[in-house]
């Protein structure tokens, strides 16, 4: 295993070098809710974030309310401002992690929301809070959403990295985290932190004199409503362009026969000329068939 030691400041999370394995990632989710790993985008692809997500950032206003934070400032729709982004959507250390997770849980899973977070000096931290608690699913529970934050900017413990408590992702619905039970994840840039959507966690304060920015994804089972419309995000004039693996990420396929078009799979419709009448598919296939689903 080539988890590395725990930082001074750090989560009480495990933490990897870009050796990380999906076997050892998936245990860590299921284990303590999260893992770290360091250093995982190269410096060329961080920096094309940065490049393109800049002007955005610059041009948006704060937030105005007490959770999304008076001095923060908030962008989404990133699959169509950013293409490197696009690269980190689709990374394969992620989809991997994802696949096992939620193996049982769905035939397919999907790109869920997009964000990127710039945490401006002076902002409080933000409260503890689950990023599933949008579904009214009980926990303890199967995983229904994975997390993906990734450091355009090094987290620091001053300048407001994520607080991530360990292990909550088993709490059930009546227990609370007590903010002092949040620990800061310290990471370079280009790090990733990847969680179960059931953690408790929170933006840190930002007590410095210069900004952090991360970019959010969140991955959710295919037959769950996306957080983000991605067919507002992506339309299918951009979703065209795309590679097919990330056409069906985002959302342009069907999950059995939920989200279909026409009796197909939605992917149909990104052809430059769709016809008025298509033929009707089994969508439910033999192979669907054969993976029940665990029930909740």
């Amino acid at each position: 295993m080539n988890a590395l030691a725990g930082l001074s400041e750090g989560p009480a999370l495990p933490e990897f070098d870009r050796r990380a394995s999906v076997p050892e990632l998936t245990r860590a989710l299921r284990e303590q809710g999260g893992a770290v790993v360091r250093g995982l985008a190269n410096e060329t692809t961080v920096q094309g974030v940065d490049d393109e997500l800049r002007p955005y950032l610059a041009a948006t206003p704060h937030s105005q309310g007490r959770f999304t934070g008076y001095q923060t400032r908030r962008t989404a729709r990133l699959v169509a401002k950013s293409p490197t982004c696009r690269e980190l959507v689709a990374h394969p250390l992620i989809l991997g992690a994802a696949a096992e997770l939620f193996a049982d849980a769905c035939y397919d899973f999907q790109l869920a929301s997009t964000s990127a977070i710039q945490i401006d000096p002076g902002q409080p931290a933000q409260s503890l809070h689950r990023d599933d608690g949008v579904y009214p699913l009980r926990h303890p529970g199967p995983a229904s959403v994975l997390v993906a934050i990734w450091a355009i900017d090094a987290f620091g413990a001053d300048n407001g990295a994520t607080r991530v408590v360990s292990g909550s992702h088993r709490w059930d619905d009546e227990r609370k985290p007590a903010d002092h039970e949040g620990r800061s994840v310290t990471m370079p840039r280009g790090s990733l932190l990847l969680f179960d959507g059931a953690l408790f966690h929170g933006g840190g304060e930002n007590r410095s004199d210069r900004s952090r920015l991360a970019c959010l994804f969140g991955y959710t089972l295919g037959w769950l409503r996306q957080l983000e419309n991605q067919y507002l995000a992506v339309p299918p004039a951009l979703a065209r362009t795309l590679p097919t693996a990330l056409q069906r990420l985002v959302g342009y396929r069907s999950h059995g026969f939920l989200g279909s078009f026409e009796n197909q799979d939605p992917a149909v419709a990104l052809r430059d000329d769709v016809p008025d009448v298509l033929p009707s598919h089994d969508l439910f296939t033999a192979e669907l068939e054969a993976r029940p689903l665990r029930r909740r």
